[in-house]
């Protein structure tokens, strides 16, 4: 009995990890720490590039919760700001990095630093396309700028891949990194700021998460030591 207790409590917790597991996860709530005001010094949140902070925590516009960040892009300026993600992924599995985004005429760009300041990748987001690190590699598209769509990609730190990258249902696409040969992938902070444009916009976020995603033979790996576990027991 005691040994199928052990070898339940190593295959459960070897399902409960093989989900996933959450690393970052930030809904800009009042809970959370979060008050209505520039997003700049709150909560971890610091200055991409010095200067100008379009971004604030906002009460009237959210997908969730009661509250979003509004990023009010102006005529001629571009800035941002940025969050350390700080965890151990020593094995190498797959990151998964989503959060929902209301759109805009201006883009919005999205970056990923890896642990040593590398870029991973860069992207940017408006209502009618989506551009990867340059403005000759993008996807057309019509977004709703009265909608919220849920941002999704996939990171394969292995392969140096993103398996899947997923605006809702209007864009499904893949891409390799942007510095595949020096980005570790292991993600140490995320940016997202404005992009130089010719009109004000204002566009909104909500809902980050970051989770970690183990292969299946992690799952084994555990099943394993309580199998072991059991064993020396016996």
């Amino acid at each position: 009995m005691k040994k199928l207790l052990v070898l339940s409590l190593a295959l459960l917790a070897a399902t409960a990890f093989a989900e996933k597991v959450n690393v970052f996860s930030c809904g800009f709530e009042p809970e959370e720490g979060y008050s209505t005001g520039l997003l700049y010094g709150q909560q971890g949140w610091t200055s991409y590039s010095e200067g100008y902070h379009y971004r604030e925590v906002v009460d009237d516009v959210s997908y969730s919760g009661k509250q979003s960040v509004h990023i009010f892009t102006t005529e001629g300026h571009n800035s941002g700001e940025m969050h350390s993600v700080t965890y151990s992924n020593p094995y190498k599995v797959k990151v998964i990095y989503s959060f929902m985004f209301k759109p805009s005429d201006a883009p919005v760009r999205f970056q990923i630093f890896d642990v040593y300041g590398d870029r991973i990748k860069k992207f940017a987001i408006s209502k009618s396309q989506f551009t990867v690190d340059n403005p000759y590699d993008a996807k057309n598209f019509s977004l709703d700028t009265d909608t919220w769509y849920p941002v999704t990609m996939v990171l394969d730190v292995r392969n140096y891949t993103f398996e899947s990258f997923e605006i809702g249902d209007v864009l499904s696409t893949s891409f390799v990194y942007d510095n595949a040969q020096e980005a570790s992938g292991d993600i140490g902070y995320i940016v997202f700021m404005t992009e130089w444009t010719d009109t004000a916009a204002h566009s909104y976020i909500d809902d980050i998460s970051i989770d970690l995603v183990p292969e299946p033979a992690s799952i084994g790996l555990l099943a394993l030591i309580g199998l072991c576990f059991l064993r020396k027991r016996g």
